[in-house]
C-alpha cells in the first residue's frame, strides 16, 4: 500500500494516519506506549514472606545468594570484619528443621533454616561458628535415636540349599 501525500511525520517518514499526523511506525510506538503497561516481574522465591515456600537447606541458601548476593562484599553483623557466610538468625516464623545433606560435605547433619532470604545475616566464619554453638547445641531438636543408632550387625548367611556351592 503506497501513501501518496505531501505530509511528513515528525520522524521524516510519510504520514499514514492523517488525524494524528504520524507515520505507521510512530503510530504503533505511541499506541503501545499508551495502551500496554509492562507487568512487573514476579517476586523471587523467598524474597518476601509470602513467597517463602518450604524448601531444602541447599535451596534456601541458593535463594539467599541469588537475591542478596555474596556476603563477601558486606561486613560481619557481629564484629565488623569482612563477611564470608550467610548465617541463619534462628528466629523466624518460617523456620524449618530437618536432615541436611550438603553436596560439598559428606554425611548428614540435623539443621535449622528458613526459606525467607532476609532471615540471614552476613557473618565471618568465626562469628558464624560461635552463633551456631551458643544457639544450637549439637543435639537440639534432633529426633530421638536416628543419628547415633548403630546399624544392625550382619549375620552370616544360612544356606538352605545344600546343593548350592
Amino acid at each position: 500500500m503506497t501513501v501518496q501525500n505531501d505530509l511528513v511525520c515528525a520522524c521524516g517518514g510519510p504520514v499514514f494516519i492523517k488525524k494524528t499526523q504520524e507515520c505507521r511506525t510512530c503510530y504503533h510506538r505511541r499506541y503501545h506506549r499508551e495502551h500496554y503497561t509492562p507487568k512487573p516481574p514476579p517476586p523471587r522465591r523467598g524474597a518476601t514472606p509470602e513467597t517463602a515456600t518450604p524448601c531444602t537447606y541447599d535451596a534456601a541458601h541458593s535463594r539467599v545468594r541469588n537475591v542478596r548476593g555474596l556476603p563477601s562484599g558486606l561486613r560481619c553483623a557481629v564484629c565488623g570484619e569482612t563477611a564470608e557466610e550467610w548465617a541463619y538468625k534462628n528466629a523466624s516464623p518460617h523456620e524449618q528443621q530437618g536432615w541436611m545433606k550438603r553436596r560439598d560435605h559428606p554425611g548428614r547433619k540435623w539443621s535449622t533454616w528458613s526459606p525467607y532470604v532476609y532471615d540471614y545475616d552476613p557473618l565471618c566464619s568465626a562469628c558464624h561458628r560461635a552463633r551456631d554453638a551458643e544457639i544450637l547445641p549439637r543435639t537440639a531438636g534432633r529426633p530421638e535415636n536416628t543419628q547415633d543408632r548403630k546399624k544392625p550387625e550382619r549375620t552370616a548367611r544360612i544356606e538352605t540349599n545344600p546343593l548350592r556351592w
